[in-house]
């Protein structure tokens, strides 16, 4: 049966309906595919063996100081300035946890009173902060011995497990994929195809 004249089929009313739902149904796959390849990009930004072994030492050194409360945007604020791979360094500043939080504050009062004021502080486990005011109270209180001896204690151990993380890289599969693929680029690059190597 055939539409009267100045009717529209009902076909005319549910095609943009269906085109509605589609790019509805079709908006989530979008956006969850965008974050899958920003999260591709952040794994792979500052990926080659040093850059990531800087990752790890800057992530350890920040988990030493005593910004309690602030690392976790210190160290993405500082991978970000120097090009490092902030996931790495987020993972790296993991290092500071419960069961060694106490060795690093210990290790870095003392450090850093010797280096000061040429003698050891004393300090034992139980004067140590238990609470994030607690550490930034201590921090006003021996600032200075603090921080110093936090840098010279997380540059210690941050270089150690950088280095470490800097020749597992080295001798990785995805490392020597991404070799392969630089000298396959660098030979393209000086040798373009279609052009004769023995011309000339």
């Amino acid at each position: 049966m055939s539409p009267s004249p100045g009717r529209l089929p009902a076909e005319a009313f549910d095609a943009p309906e269906a085109a509605t739902e589609g790019s509805a149904r079709s908006a989530p796959r979008g956006w969850r595919a965008r974050l899958r390849a920003a999260w591709r990009r952040l794994l792979r930004e500052g990926s080659s063996p040093f850059e990531l072994g800087a990752a790890v030492f800057l992530g350890v050194l920040v988990s030493v100081t005593p910004f309690y409360g602030l690392q976790m945007l210190l160290v993405v604020a500082l991978a970000a300035l120097f090009r490092l791979n902030k996931v790495v360094a987020l993972a790296a500043v993991q290092f500071s946890i419960p069961p060694v939080y106490p060795f690093l504050v210990i290790a870095s009062l003392e450090c850093g009173n010797l280096l000061l004021h040429g003698s050891w502080l004393g300090v034992r486990a139980e004067d140590l902060p238990e609470t994030t005011a607690e550490a930034w109270r201590m921090l006003g209180e021996l600032g200075g011995v603090w921080l110093v001896g936090s840098l010279v204690v997380g540059s210690f151990l941050g270089l150690l497990a950088g280095c470490l993380v800097f020749f597992l890289a080295l001798r990785s599969p995805v490392e020597e994929a991404l070799e392969a693929e630089r000298e396959y680029r660098e030979s393209q690059r000086l040798d373009p195809v279609g052009e004769d190597p023995t011309a000339g």
